[in-house]
């Protein structure tokens, strides 16, 4: 009898099954909270397990800055009409939060994300700032496959700073492939940019500040924004940014 990663006594069939898979998939599946799963368990039992596991995962990656990001701290200027409070219990796809540095839009998002988890019936989320996507999904990193199954079978993923990273053509195709699966199969988003949009790129811009540039549509092309807006809840952050020095 071979046991699994936990130490827990693996029967049979499923123990040749264990002991013939490579070591980086078991890698994989211990992230997934997989590996402790066995036959006799009791199906209620190992969706516990997996959430629990999941929810670390995610606290793991939550910055400290926002651990205590939520809804109700949310001001006016941050929820305008309650689009972003109210988009959990929408039917949107995607909350597409667009705005200059500094006005709120990541600190929104993971209110929004940080309720997702707390749910009676907590969604799987996981958070990448775009260019830390990015350079996972990359052969050498050796965490590609993974990363790209997380980014495209989670129930909300959160795409942080949309727009920092440096654009190539291998990494636009990257991003397609993961927003497009997810539009395809209507799995949640939410993206935060400071890149304006609209079909022209400057949507709630000032007539004066026009042409913006960059913006989404010259930095990533129609083919992957098209793909961004649809089912979206677009909420647009104006203002300064609400980052302070600290007193001498």
């Amino acid at each position: 009898m071979s046991t699994d990663y936990a130490g827990a006594p693996l029967k049979g069939a499923m123990a040749k099954i264990m002991a013939a898979l490579p070591e980086r998939v078991l890698r994989e599946w211990e992230a997934e909270g997989c590996l402790t799963v066995r036959y006799e368990d009791d199906p209620a039992d190992v969706r516990t397990e997996v959430r629990a596991r999941r929810r670390d995962i995610w606290k793991a990656a939550v910055p400290a800055v926002f651990v205590d990001a939520s809804l109700d701290q949310l001001t006016p200027e941050q929820d305008p009409d309650g689009q972003v409070s109210g988009w959990l219990a929408s039917g949107a796809t995607k909350l597409l939060l667009v705005g200059d540095a500094g006005t709120g839009k990541s600190y929104a998002g993971f209110a929004v994300a940080n309720a997702a988890v707390a749910q009676t019936e907590p969604l799987w989320v996981m958070y990448y700032r775009v260019p830390d996507l990015i350079r996972s999904l990359q052969p050498s990193s050796g965490r590609e496959d993974s990363t790209y199954r997380f980014a495209t079978e989670c129930d909300l993923l959160y795409l942080d700073d949309f727009g920092a990273e440096m654009v190539t053509d291998w990494r636009l195709e990257q991003l397609w492939r993961v927003i497009d699966h997810r539009t395809a199969n209507r799995l949640r988003m939410l993206i935060t940019t400071n890149l304006p949009y609209d079909d022209k790129g400057f949507k709630g811009t000032s007539e004066i500040a026009r042409p913006v540039a960059p913006n989404l549509v010259d930095t990533y092309g129609l083919r992957i924004v098209d793909r961004m807006i649809d089912g979206a809840m677009i909420v647009r952050y104006v203002g300064r940014s609400r980052r302070t020095v600290a007193p001498w």
